[in-house]
């Protein structure tokens, strides 16, 4: 009976991966859509959290975490609402359930029959963590007091930047760097939940509505 090296089925499940990535992604960046014009956000309290399953039957896990997220960009379809650091983390079978945290948010179509998104950018060298409550701890308090924390810049000591590994993983990450990937939430209650948190942005103490930035 013939064998089949184990690394053949990896090199499946990883080009099976991809064409999910491929499906689940667009072509557009964040610094290339449309300045969004009405003051919204969404504050999430808790985390929100979306699981799905790729062709290759790997599961992945999709996290939307507490905080507040701004309307920063808009297309003829929807709104992109964008939170502080990497606000969202991305857990599969396929990188060993590490989590890998994400600069994004939530996108929310103007449609309310279509379904809302999570989003994120595209990175070659993914940011994760070992310890994910801890990253969520330490991150509150750090956008509580740094709120103008970069997108990109983490919180934590736990977080590592890696590079995916194998020379075939490297080669089809070459491409996209900055895109948008988009993780279509197609829990009709999830999708609800979040936007029932959907409202006008608040101003800071002491900031007038109109002065606001």
């Amino acid at each position: 009976m013939t064998k089949t090296n184990p690394s053949f089925y990896r090199i499946v499940l990883v080009l099976l991966s991809a064409l999910h990535f491929t499906l689940l992604g667009g072509c557009a960046t964040r610094e290339k859509l449309t300045v969004a014009d009405v003051p919204e956000q969404i504050v999430l309290t808790t985390q929100v959290s979306y699981k799905s399953k790729a062709f290759s039957g790997m599961k992945w896990e999709y996290i939307a975490l507490p905080g507040i997220y701004d309307a920063e960009r808009k297309d003829d379809g929807g709104v992109y609402f964008y939170g502080n650091g990497r606000s969202i983390v991305e857990i599969g079978e396929l990188y060993g359930n590490v989590p890998r945290l994400k600069v994004g948010g939530i996108y929310v179509p103007h449609d309310k029959s279509l379904p809302v998104q999570m989003i994120f950018a595209f990175e070659n060298k993914p940011t994760t963590t070992n310890d994910l409550n801890q990253y969520i701890q330490d991150r509150t308090i750090t956008t509580t007091l740094t709120p103008q924390l970069r997108p990109g810049i983490g919180a934590g000591a736990n977080i590592v930047g890696n590079v995916a590994a194998g020379v075939l993983v490297s080669a089809m990450l070459q491409a996209g760097e900055g895109e948008i990937t988009r993780v279509t939430i197609k829990d009709q209650d999830v999708s609800n939940i979040i936007r029932t948190f959907r409202g006008p942005k608040i101003a800071k103490v002491g900031v007038e509505p109109s002065k606001a930035p």
